[in-house]
């Protein structure tokens, strides 16, 4: 378990379920024990493509978008790649940075971004994610075990943009031992 590679998850999306557009992808590869980060992946993917695959807008969401701040929104709705091509980018960087079936998913909640993600990449091109359903783990739940408040670490680049949110997230696990 000790060299266990696991990948943590961060969307920013068009929406809050799955069949939603899907802004951009972040995701972390590290070491399950002490959290060493191995290798990153970030992706916008143009809003076009995804509504071409089938996916949808909630308003509300975009609503929510309005009011963050300009950093994030300039680097959430920039120029992307398709849908396709960053589906499959996705799927080799999994394996890649040394995830296989038995690497966990880790994500700010078990039922947003793994659902998200995976509903996106089967409408991209009609394939299963990389990961095993009974291998996602909630980071949330994980820092409530342990008592840590994610709020009280200092946040390290523009929140709401994909990487840097899995960034903290990683960060959080650490911190809280979660990784030790």
């Amino acid at each position: 378990m000790s060299d266990r590679v696991d990948m943590m998850l961060d969307l920013e999306t068009l929406g809050t379920r799955p069949g939603c557009v899907v802004l951009q992808v972040g995701a972390i590869a590290f070491r399950r024990k002490g959290g060493d980060v191995l290798a990153s992946f970030e992706r916008t993917i143009d809003v076009g493509s995804s509504l071409m695959a089938g996916l949808d807008v909630d308003p509300e969401t975009v609503a929510w978008w309005r009011m963050q701040g300009p950093e994030a929104q300039a680097a959430v709705f920039g120029v992307g790649d398709s849908l396709r091509l960053v589906a499959g980018a996705f799927r080799q960087f999994w394996g890649v940075a040394g995830c296989d079936a038995q690497s966990c998913l880790w994500a700010r909640g078990a039922d947003f971004d793994p659902p998200i993600w995976a509903a996106a990449m089967k409408a991209a091109d009609g394939m299963d994610p990389p990961w095993r359903y009974t291998r996602v783990r909630d980071m949330r739940t994980a820092l409530d075990v342990a008592r840590f408040d994610r709020d009280a670490l200092a946040f390290s680049g523009t929140k709401h943009t994909a990487l840097a949110d899995a960034g903290h997230d990683l960060d959080c696990l650490i911190a809280a031992g979660v990784l030790a």
